[in-house]
């Protein structure tokens, strides 16, 4: 089964509107591809989305607990220094270090722009699906 990271636009994307990012996020649920995230990304997105979206606490949880039926939490364990334009991005590689993963998908422009490290490809959701 293909192992995959999200990046956190790819949840947002996933959750508010229909595409390629939704149908992601549902072949996750249907046990198509095996999803991993990390707290890292969990906080990102939770911030994301009570400054972007203005959410409840209570809504922003329950995306969380959605999310976490559908991925499976590693602890990011190796740190690496790899998108220079913006750091904070290496979370996304981290955590598909810690947890084997094939594929990266994200619709960030600076991790895109990476294509692939190790054995780690890095595709846009479109190219994914």
């Amino acid at each position: 089964m293909l192992r995959v990271v999200l990046d956190t636009n790819i949840y947002v994307s996933g959750v508010f509107w229909r595409g390629s990012s939704n149908q992601i996020l549902e072949r996750a649920a249907d046990g198509d591809i095996c999803v991993f995230v990390s707290t890292e990304i969990i906080e990102e997105l939770k911030r994301v989305l009570k400054r972007d979206f203005e959410l409840k606490e209570n809504d922003i949880e329950e995306i969380e607990n959605t999310i976490l039926s559908i991925a499976k939490m590693v602890k990011s364990s190796e740190k690496v220094d790899l998108v220079e334009e913006d750091p904070d991005d290496n979370k996304i590689i981290e955590c598909a270090i810690a947890s084997n993963s094939d594929y990266i998908i994200t619709k960030d422009k600076h991790l895109l722009r990476i294509k692939q490290f190790r054995n780690i490809r890095i595709l846009s959701p479109d190219e994914f699906k």
